[in-house]
Protein backbone atom coordinates (compact mmCIF):
# COMPACT_ATOMS: atom_id res chain seq x y z
CA UNK A 1 0.00 0.00 0.00
CA UNK A 2 1.70 3.35 -0.96
CA UNK A 3 1.34 6.34 1.24
CA UNK A 4 0.40 9.67 0.16
CA UNK A 5 2.11 12.33 2.31
CA UNK A 6 -0.75 15.13 3.29
CA UNK A 7 0.05 18.84 2.04
CA UNK A 8 2.53 20.67 3.55
CA UNK A 9 1.01 23.67 5.63
CA UNK A 10 2.06 27.13 4.52
CA UNK A 11 4.67 28.33 7.34
CA UNK A 12 4.17 32.25 6.97
CA UNK A 13 1.28 34.78 5.83
CA UNK A 14 3.45 35.25 2.69
CA UNK A 15 2.65 31.60 1.41
CA UNK A 16 -1.09 31.87 2.24
CA UNK A 17 -2.65 32.19 -1.65
CA UNK A 18 -3.61 35.41 -2.38
CA UNK A 19 -7.25 35.09 -2.23
CA UNK A 20 -7.14 34.05 1.26
CA UNK A 21 -4.87 36.98 1.82
CA UNK A 22 -7.59 39.08 0.59
CA UNK A 23 -10.44 37.77 2.20
CA UNK A 24 -8.82 38.30 5.48
CA UNK A 25 -8.07 42.00 4.94
CA UNK A 26 -11.51 42.49 3.61
CA UNK A 27 -12.73 40.65 6.61
CA UNK A 28 -10.31 42.57 8.96
CA UNK A 29 -11.27 46.14 7.07
CA UNK A 30 -14.89 45.56 8.12
CA UNK A 31 -14.51 44.70 11.39
CA UNK A 32 -12.77 48.13 11.76
CA UNK A 33 -15.45 50.00 9.78
CA UNK A 34 -17.72 48.09 12.22
CA UNK A 35 -16.15 48.89 15.31
CA UNK A 36 -15.70 52.51 14.10
CA UNK A 37 -19.05 53.55 13.76
CA UNK A 38 -20.53 51.68 16.71
CA UNK A 39 -17.99 53.64 18.91
CA UNK A 40 -18.99 56.46 17.08
CA UNK A 41 -22.86 56.13 17.46
CA UNK A 42 -22.48 55.21 21.31
CA UNK A 43 -20.44 58.59 21.82
CA UNK A 44 -23.07 60.11 19.59
CA UNK A 45 -25.78 58.50 22.08
CA UNK A 46 -23.80 59.84 25.20
CA UNK A 47 -22.28 63.28 23.75
CA UNK A 48 -27.13 63.91 23.30
CA UNK A 49 -27.66 62.57 26.85
CA UNK A 50 -25.35 64.57 28.25
CA UNK A 51 -26.44 67.83 26.41
CA UNK A 52 -30.03 67.20 26.84
CA UNK A 53 -29.09 66.76 31.02
CA UNK A 54 -27.36 69.89 30.83
CA UNK A 55 -29.82 72.18 29.08
CA UNK A 56 -32.54 70.84 31.64
CA UNK A 57 -30.04 71.18 34.70
CA UNK A 58 -29.33 74.64 33.35
CA UNK A 59 -33.43 75.29 32.70
CA UNK A 60 -33.72 74.01 36.44
CA UNK A 61 -31.14 76.27 38.13
CA UNK A 62 -32.79 79.46 35.75
CA UNK A 63 -36.48 78.46 36.98
CA UNK A 64 -35.34 78.41 40.67
CA UNK A 65 -33.11 81.76 40.32
CA UNK A 66 -36.08 83.47 38.82
CA UNK A 67 -38.68 82.26 40.96
CA UNK A 68 -36.30 83.39 44.69
CA UNK A 69 -33.97 85.83 43.87
CA UNK A 70 -34.84 88.57 45.13
CA UNK A 71 -32.75 91.97 44.84
CA UNK A 72 -31.61 93.22 48.58
CA UNK A 73 -32.95 96.90 47.09
CA UNK A 74 -35.99 96.15 47.22
CA UNK A 75 -38.87 97.36 49.97
CA UNK A 76 -41.98 95.32 51.19
CA UNK A 77 -44.57 96.57 53.34
CA UNK A 78 -47.83 94.28 54.02
CA UNK A 79 -50.95 94.61 52.45
CA UNK A 80 -54.88 92.87 53.14
CA UNK A 81 -55.46 89.74 51.93
CA UNK A 82 -59.45 89.75 52.44
CA UNK A 83 -61.46 92.71 52.38
CA UNK A 84 -63.40 94.04 55.49
CA UNK A 85 -66.50 92.75 53.63
CA UNK A 86 -64.89 89.23 53.24
CA UNK A 87 -63.54 89.32 56.54
CA UNK A 88 -67.38 89.89 57.88
CA UNK A 89 -68.56 87.00 55.99
CA UNK A 90 -65.64 84.75 57.08
CA UNK A 91 -66.63 85.17 60.63
CA UNK A 92 -70.42 84.65 60.16
CA UNK A 93 -69.83 81.23 57.95
CA UNK A 94 -67.06 79.96 61.17
CA UNK A 95 -69.92 80.98 63.25
CA UNK A 96 -73.21 79.16 61.93
CA UNK A 97 -70.74 76.14 61.17
CA UNK A 98 -69.37 75.37 64.44
CA UNK A 99 -73.13 75.76 65.81
CA UNK A 100 -74.03 72.68 63.44
CA UNK A 101 -70.28 71.04 63.91
CA UNK A 102 -67.84 72.85 65.92
CA UNK A 103 -64.93 70.18 64.69
CA UNK A 104 -65.27 71.63 61.18
CA UNK A 105 -63.43 74.55 59.31
CA UNK A 106 -63.50 77.39 56.66
CA UNK A 107 -60.56 77.79 54.34
CA UNK A 108 -60.48 80.98 52.62
CA UNK A 109 -58.90 81.35 48.68
CA UNK A 110 -58.26 77.58 47.60
CA UNK A 111 -58.22 76.94 44.32
CA UNK A 112 -60.14 74.20 42.87
CA UNK A 113 -57.54 72.07 41.71
CA UNK A 114 -56.44 71.64 45.83
CA UNK A 115 -59.14 70.35 46.78
CA UNK A 116 -60.54 68.28 43.78
CA UNK A 117 -59.03 65.40 42.53
CA UNK A 118 -59.76 64.20 39.08
CA UNK A 119 -59.99 60.23 38.07
CA UNK A 120 -57.63 59.11 35.62
CA UNK A 121 -59.14 60.14 31.96
CA UNK A 122 -58.18 58.06 28.78
CA UNK A 123 -57.73 61.08 26.91
CA UNK A 124 -54.56 62.65 28.75
CA UNK A 125 -54.75 66.35 26.87
CA UNK A 126 -58.05 66.86 28.40
CA UNK A 127 -56.86 65.91 32.11
CA UNK A 128 -54.34 68.48 31.65
CA UNK A 129 -56.70 71.22 30.19
CA UNK A 130 -58.80 70.38 33.34
CA UNK A 131 -56.42 70.19 35.57
CA UNK A 132 -55.17 73.47 34.07
CA UNK A 133 -58.68 75.20 34.73
CA UNK A 134 -59.15 74.12 37.92
CA UNK A 135 -55.88 75.19 38.73
CA UNK A 136 -57.23 79.05 37.93
CA UNK A 137 -60.12 78.88 39.43
CA UNK A 138 -60.36 79.72 43.28
CA UNK A 139 -63.30 79.45 46.12
CA UNK A 140 -63.76 82.26 48.48
CA UNK A 141 -64.61 80.15 51.06
CA UNK A 142 -64.27 76.35 51.32
CA UNK A 143 -66.00 74.11 54.71
CA UNK A 144 -64.31 71.25 55.70
CA UNK A 145 -64.74 68.91 57.63
CA UNK A 146 -62.02 66.57 60.27
CA UNK A 147 -60.81 64.85 58.00
CA UNK A 148 -59.83 68.47 55.87
CA UNK A 149 -62.56 66.72 53.01
CA UNK A 150 -64.72 69.58 51.67
CA UNK A 151 -67.98 69.44 52.08
CA UNK A 152 -68.94 73.00 51.05
CA UNK A 153 -67.55 75.48 48.47
CA UNK A 154 -68.95 79.05 48.63
CA UNK A 155 -68.29 81.73 46.32
CA UNK A 156 -68.40 85.41 46.72
CA UNK A 157 -69.72 87.67 43.89
CA UNK A 158 -67.52 91.06 43.83
CA UNK A 159 -65.29 92.75 41.78
CA UNK A 160 -62.34 92.47 43.39
CA UNK A 161 -58.39 91.32 42.97
CA UNK A 162 -58.90 88.73 45.48
CA UNK A 163 -63.18 88.06 44.63
CA UNK A 164 -64.46 85.87 42.15
CA UNK A 165 -65.90 88.60 38.93
CA UNK A 166 -68.09 85.41 37.49
CA UNK A 167 -71.76 85.99 37.84
CA UNK A 168 -74.44 83.01 39.13
CA UNK A 169 -75.37 82.44 35.85
CA UNK A 170 -72.60 82.08 33.72
CA UNK A 171 -71.70 79.37 31.85
CA UNK A 172 -68.58 78.52 33.51
CA UNK A 173 -70.40 78.95 37.25
CA UNK A 174 -72.78 76.71 35.84
CA UNK A 175 -69.99 74.21 35.18
CA UNK A 176 -68.19 74.63 38.38
CA UNK A 177 -70.98 73.76 40.39
CA UNK A 178 -71.30 71.02 38.30
CA UNK A 179 -68.01 69.86 38.89
CA UNK A 180 -68.66 70.12 42.64
CA UNK A 181 -71.96 68.18 42.39
CA UNK A 182 -70.21 64.99 40.99
CA UNK A 183 -67.70 65.11 43.59
CA UNK A 184 -70.35 65.27 46.74
CA UNK A 185 -69.59 69.11 47.26
CA UNK A 186 -72.59 71.18 48.19
CA UNK A 187 -72.08 74.96 46.64
CA UNK A 188 -73.32 78.62 48.18
CA UNK A 189 -73.27 81.70 46.54
CA UNK A 190 -73.43 85.53 47.88
CA UNK A 191 -74.35 87.76 45.48
CA UNK A 192 -73.24 91.70 45.81
CA UNK A 193 -75.23 94.05 47.96
CA UNK A 194 -76.16 90.91 50.28
CA UNK A 195 -77.59 92.06 53.81
CA UNK A 196 -76.40 89.84 56.93
CA UNK A 197 -79.37 88.78 57.81
CA UNK A 198 -80.58 86.86 54.76
CA UNK A 199 -77.58 85.75 54.07
CA UNK A 200 -77.65 83.73 57.64
CA UNK A 201 -81.40 82.58 56.93
CA UNK A 202 -79.88 81.69 53.59
CA UNK A 203 -77.01 79.82 55.42
CA UNK A 204 -79.05 78.10 58.30
CA UNK A 205 -81.35 77.05 55.92
CA UNK A 206 -79.32 75.19 54.33
CA UNK A 207 -77.13 73.70 57.06
CA UNK A 208 -80.69 72.62 58.44
CA UNK A 209 -81.13 70.71 55.79
CA UNK A 210 -78.19 68.20 56.75
CA UNK A 211 -75.34 68.74 54.37
CA UNK A 212 -72.94 68.71 57.67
Amino acid sequence: MEFIPAPEAPSTVSDLPSSVLIAIVVIAGLILVYSFFAFSRNRAKVEQQWREENIARNASMRSVAQKFIIPESARFKAKPVVSTKSLQILELLENLIWDVNSSFSVLIHISMDQFLEQETSSNPVEQERTQQSMRLETMDYLVVNSNGLPVLAVMYYREGPTQSQRKPDDLSTQTIIGALNRAGIRFFEIEPGFSQRDLKKRLKRMLNSGIL
